[in-house]
């Protein structure tokens, strides 16, 4: 975008909303980053708690 504000094609405005939406794609990996591992973290505290018996599916008779 600035390479084409620099040659005269786009406007200041075509840039700024251009870098606008970058920081925003940016903040946006990030927080998917953040919620991923929250998840996880939250998984491998759920799977800790389980009892030992409790992973098997079947019943034992």
């Amino acid at each position: 975008m600035r390479f084409r504000f620099q040659q005269g094609v786009g406007t200041q405005l075509d840039v700024i909303t251009a870098q606008s939406d970058l920081v925003r794609a940016e903040v946006n990996r990030l927080r998917a980053i953040l919620n991923y591992n929250r998840a996880l973290a939250a998984l491998q505290r759920a799977v800790s708690n389980l009892p030992a018996n409790s992973t098997s599916t079947r019943s034992n008779p």
